[in-house]
């Protein structure tokens, strides 16, 4: 989406990631949950995008991402990376697991109690930005600049102990209880934009007690004091990569963020509802992300043969649902968003292409991560967002929403480019051995689908027998 609203990333592979080279039956049947949990967050998700737009309309849709967005940024300028190197020297063996999870958490703590500090008066000061929303709905948000920070922390701590099986059932906790949560007080009490936000920033509590529970009863967390010796050098880590970690968490909010100081409430409602939809497609590099780390980092050469095969797959599977995204985009919008948002739906057209190279690109941010070199991840990540932003404050004066989707194409295809150009030269593989579809793919497509249908039969028949 234009903006990611401070989901909890379950950092899990899907079927065929985790199928690429890993023939153990325990490992795939951990995939088929994984799969689950995955298909799960998608259609809570989007239930979640259908209540909100159904129930706000584009104007209250508009309301209430500035202000999630306005809660989940603000914490991370004042954290300077600290949850990433509490997460690093975890996974080093520098400090300890409980060491690094309270460096992280009282970073957080800190953080946030400055971001909400600023964020209290910046309400009400008469920026473009906070004229979004109400004010009494920003200060509602407030509790998302110490959550979302605290879960993130908490997730980064989890995911070292490749504990993604957790993640995936605390990402489906997040979407089902948010879908609930926007029911009962939106749908039912009436609350509008502050049900919604509140709904959101209870959701990541729950997230947050469940990650410090399996932390503790799971992964030995006990109490540590903190030293100095220990925040020193997670600070240091997390300063070099503050402008990464910054770059991260602007990238897909940019839109909204721009749109907050030129745009009406109803027009980024229609911007953020509409390109969430085509948005949504980007799981699949996601989970291939995810599934891809381990692999690459384990390897001196960085498996670069295997990163092109999930660079082709992430393309195939990420271009089909977006051709099917774009083919009905006018049903969608009007059964999942309602009739109100049928005005953006050409937004979905102008961001597709860009979305489709995202997409098949995005599974190298692994590979230059898994080698060491995670510049190249930033380098690309600012590019896209220079791109957006300076196309989207050209284009949107002139000719309004389209341009803010032409503006997000845009910024996808420049970072898509710098990153392909990146990895052809680092890994030595030509334009034609990293695209050029095999034989091989389509064994494995093969393979994956057979194994995960007889994985559902299984299931099935234990219920029958059961």
């Amino acid at each position: 989406m234009s903006v990611r609203e401070q989901e909890p990333d379950a950092s899990v592979a899907d079927l065929l990631a985790a199928s690429l080279d890993e023939p153990s039956t325990s490992g795939r049947e951990e995939t088929a949950i994984l799969f689950g949990t995955q298909l799960w967050n998608v259609l809570a998700a989007l239930g979640v995008h259908s209540m909100l737009a159904w129930t706000l309309g584009p104007e209250g849709r508009g309301a209430y991402v500035v202000c999630v967005v306005f809660g989940a940024l603000m914490g991370v300028v004042f954290t300077v990376g600290s949850d990433r190197g509490a997460q690093y020297f975890v996974i080093s063996g520098r400090i300890t697991l409980s060491q690094g999870v309270w460096v992280g958490v009282a970073s957080a703590l800190v953080g946030a109690t400055l971001a909400t500090g600023l964020g209290w008066m910046l309400i009400g000061s008469g920026v473009a930005f906070f004229e979004k929303a109400d004010a009494s709905s920003f200060r509602v948000a407030l509790p998302i600049i110490p959550l979302s920070l605290l879960v993130t922390a908490l997730q980064l701590q989890l995911a070292g102990l490749r504990r993604f099986g957790r993640l995936a059932w605390f990402a489906v906790a997040f979407t089902t209880s948010h879908l609930i949560g926007i029911g009962l007080l939106v749908g039912v009490l009436g609350l509008g934009v502050n049900g919604a936000v509140a709904a959101h920033w209870a959701s990541l509590a729950l997230v947050a007690a469940l990650l410090l529970r399996d932390l503790r009863a799971h992964c030995g967390l006990v109490w540590t004091p903190i030293r100095w010796e220990q925040i020193a050098p997670v600070l240091g880590y997390g300063v070099r990569y503050y402008p990464g970690r910054i770059g991260t968490s602007v990238d897909l909010r940019l839109g909204i963020v721009l749109l907050g100081l030129l745009a009406a409430r109803a027009e980024i409602g229609l911007f953020a509802a509409t390109t969430a939809l085509a948005l949504r497609v980007l799981v699949i590099s996601e989970s291939l992300q995810s599934a891809l780390m381990p692999r690459i980092a384990s390897d001196p050469a960085g498996r670069a043969e295997l990163v092109a095969q999930c660079a082709r797959l992430s393309a195939l599977f990420s271009g089909l649902c977006l051709l099917l995204i774009a083919a009905l985009a006018v049903p969608l919008v009007w059964v999942i968003l309602s009739p109100a948002f049928l005005p953006a739906v050409s937004l979905i057209w102008i961001a597709a292409p860009g979305i489709f190279l995202h997409a098949a690109s995005r599974v190298f941010m692994a590979y230059f991560r898994g080698i060491n070199r995670p510049g190249v991840c930033s380098l690309v990540i600012w590019v896209g967002i220079v791109v957006n932003g300076v196309g989207l404050l050209v284009l949107y004066p002139e000719i309004g929403l389209a341009g803010a989707a032409w503006a997000m194409t845009l910024g996808f295809a420049a970072r898509s480019l710098v990153l392909v150009i990146a990895f052809t030269r680092t890994s030595g593989l030509s334009l034609r051995a990293t695209w050029l579809p095999r034989r091989a793919d389509a064994a494995l497509v093969r393979s994956a689908g057979a194994e995960f249908y007889a994985k559902l039969w299984q299931a099935r028949n234990g219920r029958a027998h059961g």
